[in-house]
């Protein structure tokens, strides 16, 4: 997961060249002309992209990002032949990103300036994994940035059109191996097309071979020859626990909760163009998320592990919505540096072991003289604005009532005389809708307490370690908490919590000068494991009758789908985290409603998904 080498762009008659794979880009001559021809016509794009009816996005897939021309270019036929209501979710691979600023020279003249600019702000340089960018409410990128070779197994996708557009086979050749070739038709449907400006003999027996048929065109220009065709045999995955069936029927979706995870996810399916309401009363157990003050925050362990690539991945993904809060509305963010302390030699190693590794650029992190790790893209947020902001959206209906039951009524969830054709529970740590027991006993409380001071002066910088102090300069304040009580539910502030925040401020702070003026109470959600719950759930009696033989050998190679509980979700588990997890998170319910192209690797999805539980109480249950 270390940062990536920029590709190395050269200059010749004023077009972009590589060095690295002694080639050009794009034909010197015109550009769009190429693309064109070579990927919008010869892949039927306009006539396809006018008769898209459907909810679900028409999805793009491209091998070898570069400049971004193939990119920009469709998204204009896009914009200009699609319905009003279709949406274009474009995914692309990278192994040597350009940097910004080459971006910016070669793209300064072209059109679409504010998807340009959305890009722009969103672009993630050199940093490696899936990386959702929003260039338009319309149009979705997926910039996948890492050797394709290890990136494209683990896309979880159905392409509709193929835009294999990497260097030339003799210059590039991993870029069009049989293996490649086979996950192109892994993630492709039998109405999937491809079209690439190569006619090498080597990439089309490896598209036969994989299940395509050939068809040779008119090349551009001076090229003689093309590829185009579809896929007429798609290669199919090994079934495995986290398979979970398409579904492109229209929804109504119900998410119960109005916390970080309820409201981010009731976002993320409004601007998907499903109808959400959102069930929520918190006049009984108020939110985790009506905290004051929070802070996104990132702890990545020192090992490359699932566990850091989600949290990387995740934090990634935070940064670019609270970045674009930062421009549009400074009441729910504010930018301010997070400065993770180190307080032993134990934790001084870990933080230069973690800078030695390269996980952000130095303009991201760096460590100090006394080795804590500062990070200058963090900042405070309003969380109850944040919330409120999140599910200020025309297709979301907020309803003040609590959910004490789940009724199913032949093809739907019947929640005050409402039906719904999904439901997402996002409760925290309230487990009480949950279906099965085992992911129920995945998740427990832990009840928190934090305490807000007035403050004439206050620090100028997020400071975290066992406890966070987070200043609010504007409005005179400094929050300090937050207490860690697993099990505990009780929302009554306590003398002690408050006595030992407010040690922990002055002895951190001996120069802030504070006035106790409340304190606030929270029980968080947080998994055994750590990791939060996200996804559908199966049901127990699936798990047990197919992968029984775990009981007697964890190791045993076991392949087989599961059944799920119809149209029923969970996003919760955030513990303290919700800040910073609860974007992707929401991402990756919005995607699996919608067939859209996942957020994260499907190797993740073992990590992320309820069921997790219920297999390992399976596996704990091993017979000798």
């Amino acid at each position: 997961m270390a940062l990536l080498e920029y590709a190395n762009i050269h200059w010749r008659n004023g077009s972009p060249y590589s060095e690295r794979f002694d080639d050009i880009f794009y034909q010197p001559d015109d550009g769009w002309a190429e693309s064109t021809h070579t990927f919008i016509h010869a892949n039927n794009l306009c006539e396809r992209f006018a008769a898209w009816q459907k909810q679900n996005p028409f999805v793009i897939g491209e091998i070898g990002f570069g400049s971004g021309l193939n990119l920009f270019n469709t998204a204009a036929h896009f914009l200009s032949h699609a319905p009003t209501s279709a949406r274009l979710h474009y995914v692309s691979f990278e192994k040597h990103p350009w940097c910004l600023e080459d971006l910016k020279a070669v793209q300064q003249e072209w059109d679409l300036a504010e998807c340009r600019a959305a890009l722009y702000a969103q672009y993630p340089h050199n940093h490696p994994g899936w990386h959702q960018i929003r260039l338009h409410p319309r149009i979705t990128l997926t910039l996948i940035l890492g050797d394709v070779k290890e990136t494209l197994p683990e896309l979880h996708a159905q392409i509709d059109a193929w835009f294999l557009d990497g260097f030339a086979p003799s210059r590039n050749p991993d870029c069009w191996s049989q293996n490649l070739c086979n996950e192109l038709s892994r993630c492709s449907h039998t109405q999937t097309t491809f079209a690439t400006f190569s006619a090498a003999r080597v990439v089309r027996e490896a598209l036969q071979a994989a299940g395509f048929t050939i068809e040779k065109a008119r090349g551009f220009a001076r090229k003689r020859d093309m590829l185009r065709g579809s896929c007429n045999a798609p290669k199919c995955a090994p079934p495995h626990w986290t398979d979970m069936p398409a579904d492109y029927a229209d929804k109504q979706v119900a998410v119960i909760g109005a916390g970080i995870a309820g409201a981010t996810t009731a976002q993320a399916l409004a601007r998907a163009g499903i109808p959400v309401t959102v069930f929520a009363d918190n006049t009984l157990h108020p939110s985790a998320s009506d905290v004051p003050l929070a802070v996104p925050y990132l702890q990545p362990g020192r090992e490359d592990t699932p566990q850091r690539r989600y949290q990387l991945t995740a934090w990634h993904t935070a940064m670019r919505y609270y970045q674009q809060f930062a421009h549009q509305d400074k009441s729910v963010y504010q930018p301010l540096p997070i400065v993770r302390t180190a307080t032993n030699d134990h934790e001084r190693r870990k933080h230069q072991n973690l800078i030695a590794q390269q996980l952000l650029n130095r303009d991201e992190w760096h460590s100090d003289a006394c080795d804590n790790l500062v990070f200058s893209r963090g900042g405070t947020i309003d969380l109850p604005q944040l919330c409120e902001a999140l599910l200020d959206h025309p297709l979301i209906t907020q309803k003040n009532h609590a959910v004490n039951a789940l009724n199913r009524d032949v093809d739907a969830w019947v929640i005050d005389n409402m039906r719904f054709t999904h439901v997402v529970l996002c409760t925290g740590w309230q487990k009480t809708l949950f279906p099965e027991p085992a992911v129920a006993e995945g998740i427990r409380a832990i009840r928190g307490q934090g305490t807000l001071y007035q403050s004439a002066n206050s620090p100028s910088f997020i400071h975290c370690s066992h406890k966070t102090i987070i200043p609010d300069a504007k409005n005179g304040r400094v929050y300090c908490g937050a207490s860690f009580g697993v099990y505990d539910i009780d929302h009554q502030p306590r003398d002690a919590d408050d006595a030992a925040n407010r040690a922990f401020l002055e002895s951190t702070w001996s120069d802030v000068a504070s006035e106790q003026i409340g304190n606030f109470v929270g029980v968080r959600g947080g998994t055994r494991d750590y990791l939060p719950l996200v996804g559908p759930i199966a049901t127990s009696a699936s798990a047990e009758y197919h992968y029984d033989g775990w009981r007697w050998d964890a190791g045993k190679k076991i392949e087989r789908s599961l059944t799920y509980h119809p149209n029923l979700l969970i996003h919760a588990g955030l513990g303290s985290k919700g800040c910073t997890y609860a974007f992707l998170n929401a991402e990756l319910i919005s995607a699996l409603l919608t067939n859209a192209p996942l957020p994260v690797p499907r190797s993740l999805l073992a990590y992320l998904f309820p069921s997790r539980f219920i297999l390992r109480a399976i596996i704990r249950n091993q017979e000798h």
